[in-house]
């Protein structure tokens, strides 16, 4: 999660200086877009036949595949994704996953290869059927077990799936790092899994009756609803923190309420007839009017009110009549250029050693510091502005490395890594990492690397690993980048 940080910093002071804009990648014809996680997958429930509803994962490389099932299950509802790339919800024998009709808790993880392995979560006794809503990078998992009523449960307690309702807990929603867990007791509470501890969140000042809690970020910070005493217009988009309490962020709606919240404290939200991204200390922004579409134009869909990440791109429903496309779209903010490749998850093929990275994380093949390296861009992929910076993260620190440009090909081991940038290659530059593993072009690369509008290329970085799994040098993940 903070591995953005470098593009976060960039992107902040542009926030503040101008409107930002951003760039639409069309992902795929579907909806039922669930959750966003902080290196572009996307999670989502919509049909698929013969089932009335069905779990699927996407992102910029993957299109929209359908979650695998266990034996005898038909039908699949999820409802979160960590940056580790597991996913949580329900799987049932009918055509829905809902646990009031058998469906059952799972969880789905990365395998390696570019699938899933799928495990039941099981239930409480005597109970006929369960949810997983939430869980954590470290993989805690929360959700209720539904018998004559709903009961939060925790299902990976260090004894078993243990009840939670004894602590006042109802309805859990999301999860952060810290094990802060947002559920509803007679308003938004906030529990701790640490101490089992139940906290009030409270009200905001003004007449409200109550609140309800959607998503949480790693400050403890949540996004949520707050619920208005009148009857004709009652719903408010609001955040909570632990210093300022509730902040109402608009005027009442009948179907106001708020879609995620990041580590930078920027929220999605949904007002009246339209879908708003609140940047943190740079101002409120209608959604749709962001977007820079070099074809027609593109309207989102009614509620759609998106889900940001931590490099601030959203992903949401949208329509382009010019296009033709209609379904989920990645919104990108002008200046994270490139489309990561070659990461060493498995995803692309088998690291070289056995040293795959986590999955989703989109690092390269681990090197001798524990982790895999990261291409990371700050500028634009126009020709005429011949500002674009390519940055090495996360590799080994004060050893040499060099930035190439070439055409991509399918990855190929190569010493300690995977290769995906083929022949002919251009050496853009060499450099040494600093002490936290970094190290950035300075070079023109539109002059360096012959470029002209309308071309790609991909780019990735080779450096030096002498104390390296296998072989005295890696690779990073690359990155494909298509020329304006």
């Amino acid at each position: 999660m903070k591995r953005t940080l470098f593009l976060l910093c960039l992107f902040g002071v542009a926030a503040r200086a101008q409107t930002p804009i951003y760039d639409v990648e069309f992902i795929g014809a579907t909806t039922g877009l669930a959750d966003l996680n902080d290196y572009g997958y996307m999670i989502g429930t919509s049909p698929l036949a013969p089932a009335s509803e069905r779990g699927w994962v996407a992102s910029r490389t993957q299109s929209i595949t359908p979650l695998p099932l266990p034996p005898g299950r038909t039908s699949s509802r999820v409802f979160d994704i960590n940056n580790a790339g597991q996913i949580v919800g329900s799987v049932s024998s009918t055509t829905y996953a809902d646990p009031g009709f058998g469906g059952v808790a799972a969880l789905w993880t990365p395998n390696g290869s570019g699938g899933y392995t799928v495990q039941e979560l099981g239930k409480l006794t005597g109970d006929i059927g369960s949810v997983a809503k939430a869980l954590n990078d470290a993989g805690d998992i929360v959700g209720f077990s539904q018998g004559a009523y709903q009961r939060a449960v925790w299902f990976t307690a260090p004894g078993g799936i243990l009840d939670l309702t004894p602590t006042g807990a109802f309805n859990p929603v999301a999860i952060n790092n810290l094990r802060q867990v947002v559920c509803y007791s007679t308003r938004c509470a906030r529990l701790d899994l640490n101490t089992l501890v139940l906290q009030d969140l409270g009200l905001p000042t003004g007449s409200y009756s109550s609140t309800l809690g959607g998503s949480i970020n790693e400050r403890g910070d949540v996004a949520g609803t707050a619920i208005g005493t009148t009857s004709n217009c009652n719903r408010y988009a609001a955040r909570y923190t632990d210093a300022a309490g509730w902040q109402v962020l608009n005027s009442c709606g009948a179907n106001d309420g708020t879609g995620s919240i990041n580590d930078r404290g920027d929220v999605t939200y949904y007002h009246v007839a339209s879908a708003f991204v609140r940047f943190d200390g740079a101002g409120t922004f209608a959604i749709q009017n962001l977007i820079s579409a070099p074809v027609g134009q593109w309207f989102l869909g009614v509620l759609a009110t998106g889900q940001i990440n931590n490099s601030r791109q959203i992903a949401t429903f949208a329509s382009n009549s010019a296009t033709g496309q209609a379904g989920i779209v990645l919104l990108i903010p002008r200046g994270d250029v490139g489309v990561p490749l070659c990461a060493g998850d498995g995803s692309s093929g088998a690291c070289p050693c056995n040293n795959a990275s986590a999955s989703g994380s989109g690092e390269g093949c681990v090197h001798s510091g524990g982790v895999g390296a990261r291409l990371a861009t700050s500028g634009s992929n126009a020709v005429a502005d011949d500002n674009l910076v390519l940055t090495l993260q996360n590799a080994p620190t004060q050893k040499s490395a060099v930035f190439v440009q070439a055409p991509l090909m399918p990855a190929v081991p190569f010493a300690a890594g995977l290769r995906c940038v083929g022949a002919p290659s251009i050496r853009l530059e060499a450099g040494v990492t600093d002490a936290l593993g970094s190290c950035s072009t300075s070079v023109s690369i539109v002059t360096r690397g012959a470029l002209s509008a309308g071309l790609t290329r991909g780019y990735q970085a080779w450096f030096r690993d002498p104390a390296g799994p296998c072989g005295s040098s890696n690779w990073s993940s690359a990155l494909r980048i298509d020329w304006q």
